[in-house]
């Protein structure tokens, strides 16, 4: 049954006011244009843009490229700021209906999980459009682990030299 009155949320008012300034809250900008050119190159070197087939070919093509990489001393701590902030709540709204913990820093399906809940946390789960702290340290953290990550796509040959 609809009330009397304007029917709207503090969510989407935010969101219209960020619309009027023409600019969002940078974590949230780093983190959707890495988003953005994730799924570009999926969707043009993979020739796919479904979520769960990005989520898998990461998983399965660089998890060797993820171990070798926290022995860089700089990827280690980015990959351990990520843990330490977790657990990340997966957003239904304004619920939290579960949450995703990353417990091993060489996991990287979970490094990978972690930023996807990131992702459907800004894209679907009613983040506001001024981030509390805590909102920019995970998505910063999260930019922080996922820039590499496409870095390396960018730049991915096949054993065979092409792309």
């Amino acid at each position: 049954m609809r009330r009397a009155g304007r029917q709207t949320t503090p969510q989407a008012e935010g969101w219209y006011r960020v619309s009027k300034v023409g600019h969002l809250p940078e974590p949230y900008v780093r983190f959707i244009s890495l988003w953005e050119a994730l799924c570009a190159w999926f969707r043009d070197v993979r020739g796919t843009s479904r979520d769960s087939e990005m989520k898998d070919w990461l998983e399965k093509n660089l998890q060797d490229w993820h171990n070798r990489k926290l022995g860089e001393p700089g990827h280690r701590a980015h990959v351990r700021r990520l843990k330490s902030i977790s657990p990340i709540g997966v957003m239904m709204g304004l619920e939290r209906v579960s949450e995703r913990e990353i417990t091993d820093e060489s996991n990287f399906g979970q490094i990978v999980t972690a930023i996807y809940t990131v992702r459907c946390n800004l894209m679907k789960g009613g983040k506001p459009a001024d981030p509390s702290d805590r909102e920019s340290r995970v998505c910063n953290a999260a930019c922080d682990v996922l820039d590499p990550i496409v870095e390396r796509l960018i730049q991915w040959r096949e054993p065979d030299g092409t792309l």
